[in-house]
């Protein structure tokens, strides 16, 4: 029988981070685990519960997203947990592509957490929406 790995949801998060001494014996420790559990919960998920990737990989990355998002109005915060970059002008374009590179992978992971009971056949479609 083969032994599965089971990590919380905030495990997870962490590592999806780099922020997890698991690998490494630094941790980068990006913001407190209050603040992590704080935005986990702002994208529907608690952090204790078993990370499931089939229905949580898009809320998680989502919550990376938005975890990475808080450094771009301050880089030097994001600079001195990482040493991959040595201008403010690198590290703010490193972070900027692994944005846009989430954003890119969240958009191509189908969203399970909207409204699927509206199953209207009409062929107009709103030109506005509120």
């Amino acid at each position: 029988m083969a032994e599965t790995n089971t990590f919380t949801v905030l495990q997870r998060l962490k590592m999806e981070l780099g922020d997890s001494d698991r690998y490494t014996s630094s941790d980068k420790n990006y913001m407190l685990d209050d603040e992590y559990i704080m935005r986990l919960a702002e994208n529907g998920l608690a952090d204790s519960s078993i990370y499931d990737y089939k229905t949580m990989k898009r809320q998680l990355l989502q919550t990376v997203s938005d975890v990475l998002s808080t450094f771009l109005n301050n880089i030097e915060i994001f600079r001195s947990h990482t040493s991959e970059f040595e201008t403010q002008s690198e590290a703010y374009d490193g972070l900027q592509k692994r944005l846009n590179a989430l954003d890119l992978k969240i958009a191509s992971i189908p969203d399970t957490t909207t409204d699927s009971t509206n199953t209207t056949t009409s062929k107009f479609m709103p030109v506005f929406m509120d």
